[in-house]
């Protein structure tokens, strides 16, 4: 789920019992960044959140929300896990722990490439042709932000192009920058 940019995102968790729900019964909860990109405590605001979830008797589903700190920041995406322990009146099943994705909402980088079809020319001392193609952000634009970028082949193996067709036959790659604004 995206974070937003401000206030607070809920991330919601279905906590279900099976079995007899005659009585009450309770279990609590904690959540720790997983990963590759771990959430930390400032993305919930000041600490990792933690509780517990209490069922009346007759209840089946409860609902764990975790708010989640909107913010600005350029950032991948991050997951938390939450997972539940300490039982009173119910067991643990094996699935314990869900997992949270916080999707960075800040800074999307497009392409906007319409095809572009040129006469090559003819070798010898003809300038190379420039093909021109037009990257734009949207988002966030508050920080400078930085995209990679490589031509590949495509179409068929008889259409395609090859290194030979470009300057220094090398398929071309670089990286463009954005200040910020």
């Amino acid at each position: 789920k995206s974070e937003g940019n401000a206030a607070s995102n809920p991330f919601n968790f279905a906590v279900t019992r099976a079995g007899s729900t005659a009585a009450a019964a309770s279990v609590k909860y904690v959540v720790t960044g997983s990963g590759t990109n771990p959430a930390v405590a400032a993305d919930f605001g000041s600490a990792l959140p933690t509780g517990t979830v209490s069922f009346k008797a007759g209840e089946v589903t409860k609902l764990v929300t975790i708010n989640v700190k909107g913010d600005t920041v350029i950032e991948p995406d991050e997951e938390f896990s939450v997972t539940l322990s300490a039982p009173t009146g119910v067991t643990l099943s094996e699935t314990n722990s869900a997992v949270g994705t916080i999707i960075n909402d800040e800074n999307t980088l497009t392409i906007a490439a319409n095809d572009a079809n040129k006469v090559e020319g003819n070798s010898g001392s003809e300038s190379p042709v420039p093909f021109t193609f037009t990257v734009a952000r949207t988002g966030s634009i508050v920080a400078a932000a930085t995209v990679k970028y490589a031509v590949t082949a495509n179409g068929t193996v008889a259409s395609a192009a090859t290194a030979a067709d470009f300057v220094g036959n090398l398929f071309p790659k670089g990286m463009i920058s954005f200040a910020a604004g």
